[in-house]
């Protein structure tokens, strides 16, 4: 089976091959994401009560049912792992996550140990990668309503998801526009722009 791919930069998207799969239930979209980001197993309780804390917990129970129900109709067998006390989705079934490709490209970059604006060889093909993952807001409230309060004043600030990422690309883009500048005005060619691989990475990586 092809691999799934969900997008939360922007409206949540789910695709296969290139083709959207949806899921009609807007809370069961939300809880994918929240399972999505978090990559790890959460007991039903704490699950009905995040999403449907309106609710009585047995009719936030069912509700939590029916929306595991309609994901697991959506992505397929094997990729969640549910039980009668908890729920998560399928480490070993690899879903591929936007805000995780455009993290740990980010995350390589860091590695290097220099600062951001030390642009070497090695950050370009990275740098550029996550500059076209990175299509909108993680999530914006204004084209994807679906988040509950709690979910998003809690976790989803606590991981930081958003602009706060966009800090390496914008040291980087006034650092590209600054040395594009220098090689138009040298008549020493590639003047201002790295001709070598980084030397200052961290051992190991």
């Amino acid at each position: 089976m092809s691999r799934l791919r969900f997008y939360l930069f922007g409206p949540p998207r789910l695709e296969r091959e290139g083709k959207t799969i949806k899921i009609s239930l807007r809370k069961a979209q939300a809880l994918l994401a929240y399972l999505a980001v978090t990559q790890q197993s959460h007991s039903r309780d704490a699950l009905a009560t995040l999403f449907w804390p309106d609710d009585s917990q047995s009719k936030a129970r069912g509700n939590l049912r029916r929306a595991l129900s309609r994901i697991n109709t959506a992505l397929g067998e094997g990729q969640l792992a549910i039980d009668r006390k908890n729920a998560g989705l399928n480490p070993k079934a690899g879903l591929w996550l936007d805000v995780e490709q455009f993290q740990h490209r980010l995350a390589r970059c860091q590695s290097h140990g220099h600062a951001s604006t030390d642009v070497c060889s090695d950050y370009l093909p990275l740098l550029t990668d996550a500059t076209k993952l990175y299509t909108d807001d993680f999530l914006p409230a204004s084209v994807c309503p679906i988040v509950p309060t709690s979910m998003s004043g809690s976790f989803f600030k606590a991981k930081s998801y958003g602009r706060p990422w966009l800090q390496p690309l914008n040291d980087w883009c006034a650092v590209a526009v600054s040395r594009a500048a220098t090689m138009v005005l040298s008549p020493t060619p590639g003047a201002g722009w790295p001709s070598t691989r980084c030397t200052n990475r961290r051992s190991g990586s």
